[in-house]
């Protein structure tokens, strides 16, 4: 089952699993590659408490009202999907959500708030099936409410983006949408505003780090296939260095050790051992045979205490 790697023999693990893909020798070989061509994280610092609180100043937003909808309710088998709106922070635009509420357990309810892949930017609709839900639908299966925001940028709110200013203003967008969501979701009785988590997938894990930096009210966060960029660096203002040290909450990583996107000693170990979170309340999960697409995360006892280990407890299922 677990065989425990040397980075850190409390908190990094090795898993062997049947269910990832075999890893062919040229992720292998790119991953290598990109390696040597990665930034050196070594010889860079994160700024200042100081410049930090400037840069948190982007990010912040007006509470006004939400203005909130219900635009359609589904019978989904073990769950049922609400498609919500309400007034985004900036602009006159909206925020769309889709929410599974999972029906084997009474409310309130813990939640956790999806953040998709690099995908989102290409498709137009989130109304139908949602792309690799087989890495969340476990969650309304296991009695917990799943939040998948429609963020800046991604499917029916599609942009162009023409150079890195417009990207980091993306991203300041991003902190607001989810922001948002979270005034949106303590505006209901049936959700637990204690025990809102964070769960982001490729992007969510590794763009988005500010995100999950910047909002005070998530109680844990999973990165699926996340690690820190190889490539140049963005603007300070959303460059993930300045935030991944001010994550502090429990925090668990799952990674494929023949990613080609994130490659392990450059991008994955380096994000680890960033995040502020303490050293007992954060988690490294090394998948051996999977590339960046990690093995399908199930309602098993396995992925149960994965998940619980880091969510915590939640109500009994029926």
């Amino acid at each position: 089952m677990a065989r425990t790697s040397s980075v850190s023999k409390s908190h990094t693990f090795s898993v062997r699993s049947a269910d990832a893909e075999t890893a062919p020798s040229a992720p292998a070989a790119y991953a290598a590659s990109a390696g040597s061509r990665a930034r050196d994280y070594t010889k860079e610092r994160p700024v200042d408490n100081a410049t930090f609180e400037i840069f948190r100043r982007f990010h912040s937003y007006d509470r006004t009202a939400l203005d909130a909808r219900i635009e359609r309710t589904d019978d989904v088998g073990e769950w049922r999907r609400e498609r919500v709106s309400f007034a985004a922070a900036y602009g006159n635009e909206r925020v769309l959500a889709n929410i599974l509420i999972p029906k084997n357990a009474p409310p309130p309810y813990q939640v956790v708030i999806w953040f998709p892949g690099s995908y989102a930017f290409d498709l137009k609709h989130s109304d139908g099936d949602l792309p690799f839900s087989y890495y969340f639908d476990f969650l309304p299966r296991s009695g917990r409410a799943l939040v998948y925001p429609v963020y800046k940028g991604t499917y029916e709110r599609r942009v162009t983006l023409r150079g890195r200013n417009e990207d980091r203003d993306t991203v300041i967008q991003w902190s607001k949408d989810l922001g948002r969501t979270i005034d949106y979701l303590n505006s209901r009785s049936d959700f637990d505003k204690d025990r809102i988590a964070y769960y982001g997938f490729s992007t969510g894990g590794s763009s988005a780090i500010p995100v999950v930096a910047l909002e005070s009210r998530l109680r844990a966060a999973i990165f699926l296939a996340g690690g820190m960029q190889t490539d140049w660096p963005t603007l300070p203002e959303t460059e993930p260095i300045n935030f991944a040290p001010r994550i502090k909450i429990p925090f668990l990583m799952l990674s494929g050790r023949y990613d080609f996107s994130f490659p392990v000693d450059t991008s994955q170990r380096v994000l680890f051992k960033l995040v502020g979170t303490a050293p007992e309340r954060k988690r490294y999960v090394l998948f051996d045979n999977a590339g960046h697409i990690p093995p399908r995360l199930r309602r098993d006892a396995g992925n149960s205490r994965l998940a619980g280990s880091i969510l915590g407890t939640r109500a009994a299922p029926r």
